[in-house]
This record gives structure tokens, C-alpha cells and sequence, in this order.
């Protein structure tokens, strides 16, 4: 399946493809949901520092002036989107070590007049991101004001090759598609599915066809949309590639460093995080979308890249781009994630079988299907302790395995570790709902059966 990697490995095939665009084009768009303050450049007046924020129903790109007064530009009068200084704006006032951070909008007014919103980013990354969110926002709106594809998608993109932040090389034209698998019943030359699902972002697939679904931060908006989930980070780790990027008061001179107070890490301002997870060194996100995003410590696999490598931003975890991940959990280093198919897959480095492979396979680089043992069984929920995991599943029961220590696993013994996932026997009637671990024992959740005098128990163990 190809979901198994060692270190070394070159880049994934992945990192060029159409579903990448749709993801990366999704991130571009939360980041404008969630607003920057960014310096806008005007025609008279000096540049000045304005919170830009995409509105609710994604319609308009708002901010407050000077004065106070609330201004917005829809995107269904924006006609372009270019970087650089390309604009007469820029071109007399602009500053020439701003121009790789710069953009502009080129939109017209309500006179029918052509007017430009000249915006300089904090820096190169926040440009690129900015620049690919508003391009989508700018096709798809002029999609459905125009009433086809052909329109926008027939001529010819200005502005840029369209390459994006520190990680991809996702070009203009999979952008393009990437707006364009956000409307039901449009289509260009090519030919075009549409498919729709509860969650996650539409993903541009080969052969010219599309599959997603027309909600969310790149679909269709239906009301207001919540606002994104935003990660906080705080402390210290053994790698400090964990907290190196979170933006908050760092430690005293001479001190071990660490985030005194609760930061953002860099890199997250583009994703919608619905759950997060932490280990010894090192965090993984789940997003709105269902994709996954690690960082901190790479040593061991634990993050799931297929080398050994650290980062001190969120990057996607590619292995599980075909897949919507529901839950995810974080042992000291390594991770387990659940995905809507009900599979399990695991990564990193634990003893005593935690990963859930056997005993020959304590280390495993890239995200691995969990198989043996949860045949036909449907994962639910995953708990992650320093030497065992615990799971729930979608009929209720729970499985177990790694170090059995002290009777940690349930199973009515001590005997060594179990390395492939087991059913816990003593729960079986009743619905497990959440597990949990702890160092050396476990507890979970549960529901009896209606004709038990107790509706919910918490077993522990």
C-alpha cells in the first residue's frame, strides 16, 4: 500500500499530485478566515497596519480603516490577483525589500472602476499563502457569478507562477482545480465528478475527475462558518523543535528554553485543528479536513515522514493524504491515527509490541496499517500510553495491547506483552465509548446494556 517507509527516502510522488493542491489551497483559505494583520498600501497616506479577515460566508476580504469604518472587497469584483509590485500603488510608494512580501487585488468599485488592494505580508511564507487562498477564493466566486468554468478557467492566470509556502510546488493550474471541485454542477473541458461526503476538503484526483464536496473552508459556504480551531503550545521538550517556532515570551537568558505562556506555533495559523495530541517531543494535529500534521522531534519516526528528520512547524503527514483520519493519539514517540474506513495506523518507535506490528517491528518510519488482529473490526477511538494502546471500536468493543505489566491490558494477567491488538473479554456486552492510558494501567468509558441497573461505568484496571 505503500503507507511504510524507511529513512532516506526520497520525496513522495505525493507532494506534486492534485490532492495536494485541494489541501494546500483548504490551509490557504483558513489562514484568511483566521485573519493577520498585514500593512496596506493607499494611494495617498502613509502604509498603514490593518487586521484583514475573510468574512464568515467567505463572500468578502474585510478590515477596519483608519477611522474605524468597516471596509471589504467582494471577491465577486475582484478580477485579479498578482504579487509583487505590479500595481501604480506599489510601483511610486512601494519599498523594494517589500516586494517579495507583497500583493495586490485588483478588483472594481462600485462605479465600475478598476482599484487595487496593495497588502505587504510579515513575511515571504505568509505571502504565498495569502496569495494561493485569495486566487481560489477569486475563481470560485467568479465561477458562480459567471455561470461556468470557461470563463475564468479559459484564460490566462497573471500574477505569478502561483508557487506556494516553504513545502510545495503546487503550480497555478492545481489550484485552479482545486476552486473548481468546490462547485456542484460546474465543469470545464475536462471531465468532472463531483461527490459529496459529511466532511473534508474536495480533492482534485487523475483522469481529470474530481471528487469532494461543496462544504467547508474550500466549499460552498451555507451560512456562517465557525471559526477555525486555532493550537496553543506552552513549556519545554526534549527536542526544542517542539516549542521553536511558537510565538510567546521565551525563557531568561541562560535558561532551558522553553514557551512561558501559551503560543501559536508557526505554521499553524493555516489549519483548522479539531483535535491535537502530544508526546514526549514531539505533536500531531487533526484537522477539520480529517488530514493529519506532526512536528517536534523526528528521531524515531515518530513523525511519520518517512525520515528522521525535525521541524518546529506543522507539516502534513503525506501517508495518510488518501485517507480521512477521526482520531489520533501520541505515545512518547510514536502515534496512532483512526480513519473514517475504521483502520488503524501506527508509527514511530515503541517497545514491547505498542505499535501493534508484532514483536520484530518496534520501529516503523511512515504511517502502517495496523492489520493482524483487527481484521473486519472498525477502530473508533485510540488511547496511547508510554508502553501500550488501547482502542475502541465502532460496535463497542475494546482491544488492547504492548506491556502487560501489572495487568495493564485487562486480558486477567501479567504474562509479558502482547504485540497484535487482543479483545478485552471482560468488556464484551458492553459498548465501550472512550479508552484511556496511563503508565502502567488503563481505564475506558462505558455503557451497559439497557437492562443493567448502572447506564455508564468507568472501569479501570
Amino acid at each position: 500500500m505503500g503507507l511504510s517507509g524507511e529513512p532516506g527516502r526520497g520525496a513522495s510522488p505525493l507532494r506534486e499530485s492534485a490532492g495536494l493542491g485541494s489541501i494546500v489551497a483548504g490551509e490557504a483559505v483558513t489562514a484568511l478566515r483566521k485573519g493577520a494583520p498585514l500593512m496596506k498600501h493607499c494611494r495617498v497616506g502613509k502604509p498603514h497596519m490593518c487586521v484583514f479577515k475573510l468574512s464568515g460566508d467567505e463572500k468578502e476580504l474585510g478590515w477596519n480603516s483608519r477611522g474605524g469604518k468597516r471596509r471589504a472587497v467582494l471577491f465577486t469584483t475582484v478580477h485579479d490577483v498578482v504579487q509583487g509590485h505590479q500595481t501604480a500603488v506599489f510601483r511610486k510608494y512601494g519599498l523594494k525589500h517589500e516586494e517579495p512580501k507583497s500583493l495586490s487585488l485588483i478588483y472594481r468599485d462600485s462605479s465600475n472602476k478598476e482599484r487595487s488592494l496593495d497588502l505587504v505580508c510579515q513575511d515571504v511564507d505568509q505571502q504565498q499563502l495569502w496569495f494561493s487562498g485569495l486566487k481560489v477564493l477569486m475563481w470560485r466566486w467568479n465561477l458562480l457569478a459567471r455561470g461556468g468554468a470557461q470563463s475564468v478557467f479559459g484564460k490566462p492566470v497573471d500574477g505569478g507562477d502561483g508557487s506556494l509556502s516553504h513545502r510545495s510546488s503546487v503550480d497555478v493550474e492545481t489550484l485552479k482545480k482545486a476552486a473548481l471541485c468546490t462547485l456542484p454542477h460546474v465543469s470545464n473541458n475536462t471531465s468532472t465528478h463531483i461527490s459529496s461526503s459529511n466532511h473534508g476538503v474536495a480533492q482534485v484526483m487523475g483522469g481529470g475527475q474530481v471528487q469532494g464536496l461543496a462544504t467547508g473552508a474550500l466549499g460552498l459556504p451555507v451560512g456562517e462558518a465557525p471559526m477555525p480551531g486555532d493550537v496553543f503550545l506552552c513549556g519545554t521538550s526534549s527536542d526544542l523543535s517542539l516549542v521553536q517556532g511558537a510565538m510567546s515570551d521565551q525563557g531568561a537568558p541562560g535558561a532551558p528554553r522553553g514557551v512561558l505562556k501559551p503560543g501559536i506555533p508557526r505554521g499553524s495559523e493555516r489549519l483548522d485543528v479539531a483535535l491535537l495530541a502530544a508526546g514526549e517531543a514531539h505533536a500531531v494535529a487533526l484537522t477539520q479536513t480529517g488530514q493529519v500534521y506532526s512536528w517536534g522531534a523526528g528521531a524515531q519516526g515518530r513523525l511519520g515522514f518517512g525520515t528522521g528528520n525535525s521541524t518546529s512547524y506543522p507539516e502534513l503527514v503525506e501517508g495518510l493524504m488518501s485517507h480521512r483520519a477521526t482520531h489520533v493519539a501520541c505515545g512518547p514517540a510514536y502515534t496512532a491515527v483512526v480513519v473514517t474506513s475504521g483502520m488503524l495506523f501506527t508509527w514511530g518507535t515503541a517497545q514491547h509490541g505498542a505499535l501493534g506490528h508484532g514483536p520484530e517491528r518496534d520501529t516503523v518510519w511512515s504511517p502502517t496499517w495496523v492489520r493482524r488482529g483487527l481484521d473486519g473490526v472498525r477502530a473508533a477511538r485510540v488511547a496511547c500510553g508510554p508502553r501500550h494502546v488501547c482502542l475502541s471500536t465502532v460496535d463497542g468493543s475494546l482491544y488492547t495491547w504492548g506491556d502487560n505489566t501489572f495487568g495493564a491490558l485487562g486480558h486477567g494477567d501479567e504474562q509479558g506483552a502482547v504485540t497484535r491488538p487482543r479483545v478485552v473479554a471482560a468488556l464484551q456486552g458492553k459498548t465501550v465509548l472512550w479508552p484511556a492510558c496511563g503508565s502502567w494501567h488503563s481505564a475506558a468509558v462505558v455503557r451497559e446494556a439497557e437492562d443493567s441497573p448502572q447506564a455508564e461505568a468507568e472501569p479501570t484496571w
